[in-house]
């Protein structure tokens, strides 16, 4: 019994001896590699609704601007539309108006911001006005009317 209790317990040391050694012969090198992707993101800030006083030809009406992290090969563009002032008493009755930069006479209907802008800090802020002229008011008829603006924005790939 005793012999047997040697024979196992060199057999089981021989083993190791030769698990060792295959071991330390080989050499294995693996990696992992780990990715993260940050999406684009972006917030619009634009004007609250509000209410035009009657017969003032220019209304400072507040700001458009954007904050957020983009790729460097994508821009943020920003397409506005807006309707004329409609009567909710007769749709028929209207009033109309440009929306401009403050300052501005020509008609904003949209802006661009870089990702080198947004990232750096120093995207452009855009301070919306309404214009509406004294034939307008002349014209309007009275009752309640209703604009709405749409600011609709999207991130495109900047082409080369």
């Amino acid at each position: 019994m005793k012999a047997k209790k040697i024979i196992v317990s060199l057999t089981a040391f021989a083993l190791m001896m030769v698990m060792t050694l295959s071991v330390a012969a080989t050499s294995d090198t693996q990696t992992t590699t780990l990715e993260i992707d940050v999406e684009s993101t972006y917030t619009l800030s634009i004007p609250k609704s509000q209410n035009i006083v009657f017969e003032v030809a220019t209304t400072d009406i507040g700001e458009v601007k954007m904050e957020g992290n983009i790729r460097l090969d994508e821009e943020i563009i920003v397409d506005v539309t807006r309707t004329e002032f409609e009567s909710l008493d007769d749709p028929a009755d209207k009033i109309d108006y440009t929306l401009t930069l403050s300052g501005e006479e020509t008609e904003f209907v949209g802006a661009v911001w870089s990702e080198s802008s947004l990232y750096s800090g120093t995207a452009t802020i855009y301070p919306l006005t309404v214009n509406i002229t004294q034939q307008e008011w002349d014209n309007a008829r009275a009752g309640n009317y209703k604009s709405v603006i749409t600011f609709t924005a999207k991130i495109y790939k900047v082409t080369q």
